[in-house]
């Protein structure tokens, strides 16, 4: 992996992103059963204890998350004697991981996680297989953590800025089609509910997100919701199966990476399926809980002659409120706000020796020209040849916008405690 800077999504097993074959939930036989690990009675639509996990018994079952990143790590339990595989298309290269060795995993209580990291910033499928089982055995889901993409190698993230689902920024349509429900589970103990499915009039939640390298959204999942659809700008609809025994909160309906946070994205989910005219489960209901926002900040860039940049904290503020401040050669400016600091000190150039005024202190102070090849206005010293390193001091000076760099300080203005 090169180039770009991950974030990790944790995405659990009962997310509706997982494509599970031949079937989401049902019996065990058959395909796929959600389940929890200290729920031995189930009760329709009713809430697990434990940790969640979705298994099977049904050889050639396989469970599949579509991603746009650098890496996927899928936990699971297989027991003794099982065989199973897994792929990523297009192909790469993975590993199998101890459980235990992961945080993740461990704490879900998976053995073994295959993980596929290191990968190039592409757009992947990954798909995990049981192929072969002995007779009474079961193979256990737990999820995934994805690594998408917020910006360059470097860029560092912010806090995630959770927009819950009452927020005046979402949109819902047909307005008199949504309503809220409170739930203590929900992030901020509700989420908006539709049960209206009709594709000539399709229930949709509207929200347009800017500053975000990635995103998700969560909402509520339990037995009377089945298929939706996202899109977001103008790519292709994704359409997904969200049907689950359990009732389960805050779970990932949607999610990407690699955004541009200059951008305005528009992220749409629809109570529809054109697969599906009618409901295929009688009553479909879509619960919108919230949208996670991710911003990135990227490294911070600097002029291409500049070898370091003085930054604008509180102490360099104090300090050129109390001092005179003498800025080296490989210095420059980081915004007009510092170059309109630095002019309240006013320089005076007297042979060798520089003089210099502050406002703020009214007094003088003189620094003695300690040598150097460039002279106080960045350029070449009469008496030496221009070098390539007052080249580089004068490029920065115009880079900065005015000529406040000055090279050749003596060693006692080196020593101080904001300069090299």
């Amino acid at each position: 992996m090169t180039g770009v800077q991950p974030y990790n999504i944790t995405i659990g097993e009962q997310s509706a992103v997982y494509e599970y074959n031949p079937h989401r939930d049902i019996d065990l036989a058959s395909g796929w059963n959600d389940s929890y690990t200290g729920s031995r009675v189930y009760v329709l639509a009713g809430l697990g204890v434990g940790t969640p996990y979705r298994a099977t018994e049904y050889e050639g079952a396989n469970v599949v998350l579509t991603f746009q990143g650098t890496a996927i790590y899928m936990c699971f339990t297989p027991q003794p004697n099982m065989e199973w595989s897994f792929s990523l298309t297009p192909t790469a290269a993975y590993r199998q991981v101890d459980g235990s060795a992961d945080p993740t995993c461990s704490q879900w209580g998976g053995t073994t996680l295959v993980a596929a990291d290191n990968l190039s910033y592409n757009t992947y499928t990954a798909t995990l297989t049981l192929n072969a089982i002995i007779s009474g055995g079961q193979f256990a889901f737990f999820g995934s953590v994805v690594s998408v993409s917020i910006g360059p190698a470097g860029t560092q993230a912010n806090t995630p800025l959770i927009i819950d689902d009452h927020a005046s920024t979402w949109t819902y349509s047909p307005v008199n089609e949504w309503n809220q429900e409170t739930d203590t589970g929900a992030v901020d103990g509700s989420y908006s509910q539709t049960c209206y499915y009709n594709g000539t009039d399709t229930a949709t939640a509207t929200y347009t997100a800017s500053n975000a390298s990635a995103l998700y959204v969560v909402g509520m999942l339990r037995a009377d919701i089945a298929f939706y659809t996202v899109q977001m700008n103008g790519d292709p609809p994704l359409k997904y199966n969200a049907y689950d025994f359990w009732t389960t909160n805050q779970q990932v309906l949607f999610f990407a990476g690699g955004l541009d946070p200059t951008q305005q994205y528009t992220i749409q989910l629809q109570n529809f399926d054109t697969d599906y005219q009618t409901s295929p489960i009688g009553v479909n209901c879509l619960r919108i809980d919230a949208i996670y926002l991710i911003n990135g900040v990227p490294p911070q860039t600097y002029a291409a002659t500049c070898k370091a940049l003085i930054p604008l904290t509180n102490d360099v503020l104090q300090h050129i409120n109390d001092f005179v401040w003498v800025f080296h050669t490989h210095f420059c400016f980081e915004s007009a706000k510092q170059r309109h600091i630095a002019a309240h000190l006013w320089r005076f150039d007297l042979g060798h020796q520089f003089f210099f005024y502050s406002r703020r202190r009214y007094r003088w102070r003189r620094r003695w020209w300690a040598g150097g090849h460039c002279d106080s206005n960045c350029r070449p010293r009469a008496a030496v040849a221009p070098t390539e390193s007052c080249r580089s001091s004068h490029a920065c000076c115009l880079e900065a916008g005015r000529r406040s760099n000055i090279s050749g300080l003596g060693t006692r203005h080196r020593s101080h405690p904001f300069l090299p």
